[in-house]
């Protein structure tokens, strides 16, 4: 197989030197740093060609596989080799599902695995945690159901097998690493897939048949607001779900907008299962974690100027950050004498580059509104408790975890006019209509001129330990399910 890699990186490296490269036959290594093309990438016998990404028009391959760790840069060369006319089917995306991520493997069985063993998917998170929501999720679940006494072990895709992630475990259980990892039968055996492992369709085929497949279901955004994601996020979670719809024993949605979602799209689809399909909902936790790291001096000065407005999330579409650029700038320029601020606090994600250009040329922004890419946990937290109000101008969510991060600070929330944010604060929130810049610029200004607002507090919450205590319910069969699906 005529293989290109594009990154000439650590993982190149890490892919290379498997025992089985040898069939890819790599021809070339496409990278975007103009100081590594024209070089040479030394691995085995012959060293490999770095070139321009535009060279790639030069090469007959079959398959282009994409060796950068950071999911971000993954979905940008995605866009960037497609707008090269590379065919979407001939473009893969490497993560340690492929490779053994640099571990020791161990043929002999895992001394803490049995045939009852819960095996908690990781397969992401191993290789980078980036923060978002959902591996959040995936963090706390697994700490707390841990702490419940539950027979569980993290386990990760590499290589089409199932090997422990005792890196995750480690790194969760603040335990030393030692570099070993361990092979695991996963025939038959319960198996709770709670990542966003889903361009790793194959993983499937190994499980297809086993007896009991939990999937934690996040949301099906890609599938009902198509316009807000590239065209490969949305065939990838196409046939995740349905892989998930078709072969897994329990769905476990995380809110009933959720649940609501998957029901209407399973018969909207009309699919034939051999054994009905029960659909759960679980309550999201949040606990306020005890930190001790400080806080930057931009972020303190900022907010210590006038009323600052927060925003909490990664910086793509469906927040809808320019929206709320260019209603802060509406209510600066209609209401001078009214003195806000807005600071986001969310990594640089993808299809944002109309809401990039407004924040770094327009100056009534530049000075008003500070976006913190890289904010700690610390920051975070502090930011929550001397903010004046969270804005929340999502066009869709599956659960919008800032919502009871800010009420568990007792943050006054302003929120789009959706079922989920109903579902999750209830009466507790100000509300404007979704995607309607006049609408969020009245409730801004409404806000501000008024002294009393809901009180977030009364927002319903919930603990991670709750959380995990819900989750064993359904993994011990003693939960009733939300609806079975035939």
């Amino acid at each position: 197989m005529k293989t290109i890699l594009f990154g000439a990186g650590d993982m190149t490296g890490k892919f290379l030197r498997q025992k089985n490269f040898a069939k890819y036959n790599v021809i070339a290594i496409l990278d975007n740093d103009i100081k590594k093309q024209g070089t040479e990438f030394a691995c085995g016998k012959e060293p490999i060609h770095i070139v321009s990404p535009q060279d790639v028009t030069m090469y007959n391959f079959d398959i282009i596989i994409i060796t950068v760790e950071k999911h971000v840069l993954q979905i940008d060369i995605v866009n960037q080799l497609i707008s090269l006319n590379v065919p979407f089917d001939k473009i893969k995306l490497l993560r340690n599902w492929n490779i053994e991520n640099g571990v020791r493997l161990i043929e002999m069985p895992f001394s803490k695995y049995n045939d009852n063993t819960i095996l908690y998917d990781s397969t992401n998170i191993t290789q980078c945690d980036y923060k978002t929501g959902i591996q959040r999720v995936v963090r706390e679940l697994y700490r707390n159901l841990c702490n419940l006494g539950l027979d569980v072990c993290a386990v990760q895709y590499a290589s089409n097998k199932f090997i422990t992630s005792r890196e995750f475990d480690c790194r969760i259980k603040n335990k030393v690493f030692d570099g070993l990892e361990y092979k695991i039968k996963s025939d038959n055996a319960p198996i709770f897939l709670t990542d966003s492992s889903w361009d790793a369709q194959e993983m499937f085929e190994l499980i297809r048949n086993n007896k009991d497949i939990y999937v934690i279901i996040y949301d099906l955004i890609p599938i009902l607001n198509p316009d807000i994601v590239f065209d490969f996020q949305k065939k990838h979670l196409v046939e995740w779900i349905h892989y998930v719809l078709k072969f897994s024993s329990k769905c476990l949605c995380i809110s009933q907008s959720v649940a609501n979602d998957l029901i209407s799209y399973y018969r909207q689809i009309g699919f034939v299962r051999e054994k009905p399909l029960e659909i759960y909902t679980i309550h999201l936790g949040f606990d306020i974690p005890e930190l001790n790291g400080g806080v930057r001096d931009d972020l303190r000065n900022f907010v210590g100027q006038a009323m600052t407005f927060l925003t909490v999330g990664t910086v793509e579409p469906r927040k809808n950050h320019l929206l709320l650029l260019n209603s802060v700038k509406q209510v600066l320029k209609k209401n001078p004498e009214r003195k806000i601020q807005l600071l986001i606090l969310g990594r640089d994600g993808w299809l944002n580059d109309d809401f990039k250009r407004v924040y770094e040329s327009d100056d009534m922004i530049k000075d008003n509104i500070l976006w913190v890419k890289d904010a700690s946990d610390d920051e975070v937290q502090w930011a929550y408790r001397n903010c004046a109000a969270l804005v929340y101008p999502t066009k869709n969510e599956g659960f919008g975890l800032p919502l009871v991060e800010a009420a568990r600070f007792s943050l006054p929330i302003i929120c789009s006019d959706i079922p989920i944010i109903h579902e999750i604060v209830g009466d507790n929130a100000d509300y404007f209509t979704v995607d309607d810049i006049e609408s969020l610029s009245d409730a801004l200004v409404r806000w501000i001129d008024s002294d009393i607002h809901p009180d977030s507090s009364k927002v319903k919450m919930y603990t991670w330990k709750e959380c995990a205590m819900e989750v064993v319910g359904i993994l011990n069969k003693r939960a009733k399910p939300y609806a079975v699906l035939s």
